[in-house]
């Protein structure tokens, strides 16, 4: 009889214990990830002005990764042929998409790091 009423609170209830446990697990790795974002901030310079930068590192892959948003303010358009960025005396190169910048239009330039800095607390990034 207690086996019997054990069964069915769990098939009755189970479901409810399912959707607890996915979201203790989801909890628990939201608070513990890092998502490495070193700031939302970024000082703008020869006519563009930044949107956000993000800093991403990867520990699997030992790498990590910074992207750029940017915004032409200027009144002629701009032609991004390349960008460097350096974290923490890292650098790298990397590119923007679309390359081609009207006045107002946004881009957004990624760069990727061969390695993950010890600590990203600068981020700094020129275009050419």
């Amino acid at each position: 009889m207690k086996s019997q009423s054990s069964i069915e609170f769990l098939s009755t209830y189970g479901f409810v214990f399912l959707i607890l446990g996915i979201a203790i697990v989801l909890i628990f790795f939201l608070s513990s990830y890092n998502s490495g974002v070193s700031s939302t901030q970024c000082t703008s310079f020869g006519g563009l002005n930044c949107n956000f930068v993000g800093y991403y590192p990867n520990s699997t892959y030992g790498r990590s990764m910074v992207s750029l948003s940017i915004t032409n303010a200027q009144s002629v358009p701009i032609n991004i042929t390349g960008i460097n960025v350096t974290v923490d005396n890292l650098s790298a190169e990397g590119a923007c998409a679309p390359s081609f910048l009207y006045q107002g239009q946004q881009a957004t330039c990624i760069s990727v790091l061969s390695s993950i800095p010890c600590r990203p607390a600068t981020t700094t990034a020129g275009m050419r």
